[in-house]
């Protein structure tokens, strides 16, 4: 009786101690992290937004990728070679590159799918992807960015098939990419979401759904999308089929869906989360008794967005008077940092090169009332609207400079000039913006790019993130050559003038800038942030022993 008795303790013992281990070990590998939003769509060639690209970037593997300090690493490609002429890419690609599948992809692949789909990640996979993106039936929003490649901008405009797209299959593992012109910056280009490879017999058995649930997705990048729970939260498994240059070391990352960002800071403290972006009143108030690293990101220009769909702010007249009728002094606090152009510091000219190194300043509009009042009386005698009434968004800190910003404006335009402020959370503030849904707005504008280049062209007619719903085709010019620049003091050149382009034309009017702190629990290590901030890479995130 007594043996049986110890016999029995022992075994309960022993499974308390497995249970202990296990819960463990499943903290010591999982990592937690906030994104402000449910992902609409994680289809690569046109998800769009910070939280997709983090999940597309953990969860599928380009030719290369970026790694730390901005520079360029294989992915799926070994190795590479380029033509003397920089006009053709050859790449060179692993062979033992994996669609990771599943255990319940029946009701999308049928039965023994395990079996029967080809689950080896070939040329054709970018061959298929690239001409998703380029073909204007796809609608992806950052196909410009590949307009380099052969025919692309032809395709783009529909006035070519896109089979003559410059991009071949040489033979399963060897991919072959000509361009129309050479591009500084195009291996970067090659490693966000939309160059991404797609399996054409999964994404045809989806049924146009491609991207939108675990079962309409595969992967091939370290992670596989495990769980998606709608505005909740996304799992990202472990992939057991990766065999890139480095081995996955987390089991998982936990994603949770949380638009208030002012929660994070007791979420992090409160071990809720293992890392997350934090403000910098919460970055000075983190308790002296709990380990943390914190970094900064020079990522934010708290800017005034005239949104160029508004019946008013369409006109550059109107623009142009309220540009010159503000007075940076009033938007200005001690301890802001002013504005020295639309491009945040956190953006390269080429990876690993601050495009405002070297004293890169951009001159402002300068406050000048008679200019404004010129401008003003343009406006009026073109388009005879004596009452303009308008409504202008901001953060309520900010209410009080706003109030003393719109009597300067009416002092110079008169009472006839009417705006009313409407006062929101930063997250909403920013995701209206974003969505156009504005007229007049203070507001931060996040550089989710790490280059300049990336950054300029999200103004270009019809691009995603163009938050002053801007088209000039004078501009598109522009982006046009800084896409073609042949070297980095031409390329810094053309996008100084762009920039200048979008102030003189009152665009967007900076004021100044704001750095975004994400802090990391000191028992995390390998958790590495893109330049910009805005994204990260899980693959050798862990939890000390």
């Amino acid at each position: 009786m007594k043996k049986r008795f110890i016999s029995i303790f022992l075994c309960v013992c022993f499974t308390l101690a497995l249970f202990s281990s296990c819960k463990s070990k499943n903290k010591y590998d999982t990592i937690r992290f906030p994104i402000s939003s449910d992902p609409l769509c994680l289809d690569p060639q046109i998800a769009v937004g910070t939280p997709a690209n983090i999940v597309i970037n953990n969860c599928f593997e380009g030719l290369v990728r970026i790694g730390e300090g901005g520079k360029i690493i294989p992915g799926v490609a070994k190795s590479w070679s380029v033509s003397s002429d920089s006009l053709t890419y050859t790449f060179n690609l692993r062979t033992d590159a994996k669609w990771f599948l599943p255990k319940d992809l029946e009701d999308t692949l049928g039965e023994d799918y395990e079996k029967t789909f080809d689950d080896r990640v070939t040329a054709n996979d970018f061959v298929f992807a690239l001409k998703r993106a380029i073909d204007p039936n796809t609608n992806a929003p950052n196909a410009t960015t590949l307009y380099a490649i052969k025919n692309a901008q032809e395709i783009h405009s529909g006035n070519m098939s896109v089979d003559k797209l410059g991009v071949t299959a040489i033979d399963k593992y060897t991919l072959q990419i000509k361009l129309d012109y050479s591009s500084l910056n195009f291996l970067s280009v090659l490693s966000t979401p939309i160059a991404m490879p797609c399996s054409e017999a999964f994404f045809e058995k989806t049924s146009g759904r491609y991207g939108l649930s675990t079962k309409l997705l595969i992967c091939n990048g370290p992670f596989y999308l495990r769980v998606w729970e709608k505005d909740t939260k996304l799992f990202l498994g472990a992939s057991k089929t990766y065999k890139g240059n480095d081995k996955v070391v987390p089991t998982g990352v936990r994603l949770i869906v949380n638009p208030d960002s002012t929660t994070y800071f007791s979420n992090l403290t409160g071990e809720g989360y293992d890392a997350a972006p934090i403000s910098f009143n919460d970055v000075s108030s983190l308790p002296s008794d709990m380990n943390f690293k914190t970094d900064e990101y020079k990522n934010i220009v708290w800017s005034l967005c005239f949104n160029n769909n508004s019946s008013f702010l369409s006109n550059e007249d109107f623009r142009l008077a309220l540009c010159h009728s503000t007075n940076l002094s009033v938007m200005q606090s001690k301890s802001s940092t002013k504005a020295e152009g639309i491009v945040p510091s956190s953006c390269s000219i080429v990876p690993g090169v601050s495009y405002r190194a070297g004293s890169n300043v951009i001159t402002l509009s300068n406050y000048d009332v008679d200019l404004a009042k010129n401008y003003w009386k343009k406006y009026i005698d073109a388009e005879n609207s004596p009452e303009i009434t308008l409504s202008l968004l901001c953060v309520e800190e900010h209410k009080t400079l706003i109030k003393k910003l719109i009597q300067d404006w009416q002092d110079v335009f008169g009472i006839e000039f009417s705006v009313s402020i409407v006062t929101m959370e930063k997250s909403e503030l920013k995701k209206r913006i974003y969505n156009g849904n504005y007229e007049l707005a203070f507001a931060p504008v996040f550089a989710d790019e790490f280059l300049a280049s990336e950054f300029l062209n999200r103004f270009g007619t019809g691009s995603f993130g163009n938050v002053a719903n801007y088209s000039s085709p004078t501009y598109d010019a522009m982006l046009e050559n800084i896409r073609k620049a042949k070297d980095k003091d031409s390329l810094l050149s053309m996008c100084k003038e762009a920039e200048k382009h979008l102030i003189n034309d009152g665009i967007i009017f900076p004021v100044y800038f704001e750095n975004s702190y994400i802090t990391v629990n000191a028992n995390v290590e390998g958790l590495y942030f893109y330049p910009s901030g805005e994204n990260v890479t899980f693959i050798k995130a862990h939890h000390k022993s």
